[in-house]
């Protein structure tokens, strides 16, 4: 995807992430296209996401790229950031 121009690749990656209504489905690996795009679209080292849950922790989908320096990046930032007031609000 890295050839072309940026609206293209961004249009491959929302058919890519679109693909939820596979047999195969799973949501980890959903949420890490989905971060994926957004290293490779942004130009960003790393990204992750948050994804909220009603009934227990949150867990995260760092990308693949840098995937332990996001997670490490995350854990400690985890308390002082606005994700972690979002949740909570």
């Amino acid at each position: 995807m890295a050839d072309g121009t940026l609206e293209l690749r961004l249009a491959a990656a929302v058919v890519e992430c679109a693909d939820t209504l596979a047999d195969d489905f799973a949501p980890d690996r959903h949420l890490r296209r989905l971060t994926d795009a957004c290293v490779e679209l942004a130009g960003a080292q790393g990204a992750a996401v948050l994804l909220a849950l009603p009934d227990g922790p949150a867990p995260v989908a760092p990308s693949a790229e840098r995937h332990e320096d996001v997670r490490a990046l995350l854990a400690a930032s985890w308390a002082a950031s606005p994700a972690h007031d979002s949740l909570h609000t």
